[in-house]
Formats: C-alpha cells, sequence, structure tokens
C-alpha cells in the first residue's frame, strides 16, 4: 500500500508540474496587461517565484527517480482558459486589474490546495526533504494569495470605484441638460412660426367672402330682354293663358 500512495504523490507532483507551467504563461500575459504599477510588481515577482517552483519540483523528480513526462492538467487548464476569457472582455483600466487580481486568486487558491495535499502525503511517507520543499513552495503561494487579496480590497477595488463613479455621471449629467434645454427653444420656434401664417389667413379670407356674395346678386338680376332659367319660365306660363 506504502507503494500506491507513493505513486499517488508522484502523480500529484506531475499535476503540480503541468499546473505551474500553466500559471507562468498565464501570468506572464497578465502582467503584460496590467495597468496598476502594484499588480504588475506582485504578478512579476511571483513569476520568479514560480520558476523557482518549477526548478524545486524537477529537483524532487529526481530525487525519486522520476521525470513529470506530459501530464496535463485539466484543473489549471479551465482556470487559465478563463482567466483569458474574462480579461478579453474588458479593455485596460482598473476594472481590468480586478479581473486579473480575481483569476490570480483562483490560481493560487488551486495550488495552495494542491501543494497542501502534497505536503500531507510526503509527510505520511516520512520524505523528509521532499515535504520541505513542498512547503516552501506552499508558504509562497499563501503569501501570494494574501497579498493579492489585500491590494484588491486596499487600492484596485477603491481604483475601479472612482473610475466608475467620476466618468459616468459627469457624462450624464452634461449630456441631459442640453438636451432638454435644447428641445423646448425648437418648440417654442415652430409654434411661434406656425402662429404667423395662421393670423394672416382671415384677413385674406374678407375679400374672398365678399366677391362671392356679388357675383350671386349679379348672377340672380337678369339683363334686360332676358329671363332667368327659373323666373322666365314660370312667368311666361300665365302670359300664354292670356292669350288664349
Amino acid at each position: 500500500m506504502e507503494d500506491d500512495v507513493e505513486k499517488l504523490l508522484i502523480e500529484q507532483l506531475k499535476d503540480a508540474f503541468s499546473a505551474e507551467k500553466q500559471a507562468l504563461r498565464c501570468m506572464q500575459q497578465s502582467a503584460r496587461m496590467a495597468s496598476s504599477p502594484l499588480l504588475k510588481m506582485a504578478i512579476e515577482t511571483h513569476i520568479e517565484e514560480t520558476k523557482d517552483q518549477i526548478g524545486r519540483l524537477d529537483e524532487i523528480f529526481q530525487a525519486m527517480n522520476t521525470k513529470p513526462g506530459r501530464k496535463l492538467c485539466l484543473a489549471m487548464k479551465g482556470l487559465v482558459d478563463e482567466a483569458a476569457a474574462e480579461a478579453g472582455e474588458h479593455e485596460s483600466g482598473p476594472v481590468l486589474d480586478l479581473v486579473i487580481t480575481a483569476s490570480m486568486q483562483r490560481i493560487e487558491h488551486y495550488e495552495i490546495s494542491a501543494y497542501g495535499t502534497m505536503v500531507m502525503t510526503a509527510e505520511a511517507l516520512e520524505l523528509q526533504p521532499v515535504t520541505k520543499v513542498l512547503q516552501q513552495t506552499l508558504a509562497e503561494e499563501q503569501q501570494t494569495e494574501a497579498k493579492l487579496a489585500q491590494m484588491a480590497k486596499t487600492e484596485l477595488m477603491t481604483s475601479a470605484l472612482e473610475d466608475d463613479g467620476e466618468e459616468d455621471p459627469d457624462q450624464s449629467s452634461s449630456s441631459r441638460p442640453a438636451s432638454s434645454k435644447r428641445a423646448p427653444s425648437k418648440a417654442r420656434s415652430a409654434k411661434q412660426s406656425a402662429a404667423k401664417p395662421s393670423a394672416a389667413k382671415p384677413s385674406s379670407a374678407k375679400p374672398s367672402s365678399a366677391k362671392p356674395s356679388s357675383a350671386k346678386s349679379a348672377s340672380a338680376t337678369p339683363a334686360p330682354g332676358k329671363p332667368g332659367p327659373k323666373t322666365g319660365s314660370s312667368s311666361s306660363r300665365p302670359a300664354a293663358r292670356r292669350a288664349r
């Protein structure tokens, strides 16, 4: 059974080796995207620590007469893919710094869990040199996570909140009054321009109403010797009766 436990430790070490390699590439990309000097410095510091951690794992493999092989840590792959996807949704600035920090913390939490399990396994197997090396790496992961958490709370979160609070309200407040002032002025000018032609209509309507009345009176009075269409027919009938 002890051999099985030792094989389990070797598999965990191979998984950790793959995880560190993937985390190293992720941190190098994150350092280039970070805008906060403090965050950039923290990532670059841990990049150097990660390189040392990979070297320690190599030493452990040599001491245990094995090699890391090509095993892929699927858990770290998921964390790295998620970190890249979330970072791609934001532009450079305080909010992206928070996204990077959150991704880094998730990676550190996973590594803390993995190294904690390996330390316990190495202690159970009484592999003191291996245990000390793993404890050193575990301590570095814990310190890095604590630094990231403190940084996010004291600096990065404050910068992100101030950035959102200063830009958006000013833009919205500066644009709304301007549009509200211009709209009534256009409406008033439209009403005034529409009211002027309507006032001129009654004066032009009076002459037009007088002309039809004079025309009707003129057509109602027949010319001498020419009977009107209706009155002439009615007046000619009595004349015919008299002639009879």
